[in-house]
């Protein structure tokens, strides 16, 4: 059996990029934006921070969110 991508054992969708949005922010996204948005982002780098979150999966998915946070901060998406 390959090597499966990070992304496989922690997934995240569109609708965690919309989630993001909404509860750090406040702002409401639509589908298409969200998306595009989640394109941009390093999917395996989400999985390895909510691995990092621990064992608890609320743990996993805020690390997850943080990380979302993080890349779209990065990539001036959040501005």
């Amino acid at each position: 059996m390959g090597d499966l991508p990070l992304s496989m054992a922690f997934g995240i969708t569109s609708e965690d990029v919309v989630t993001v949005y909404d509860s750090k922010y406040g702002i409401t996204i639509d589908d298409e934006e969200a998306e595009r948005l989640f394109d941009l982002l390093d999917q395996d780098l989400v999985a390895v921070e909510a691995c990092k979150g621990g064992t608890d999966m609320d743990d996993q998915l805020e690390a997850a969110y943080n990380e979302i946070e993080r890349q779209l901060d990065e990539l001036g998406e959040l501005n």
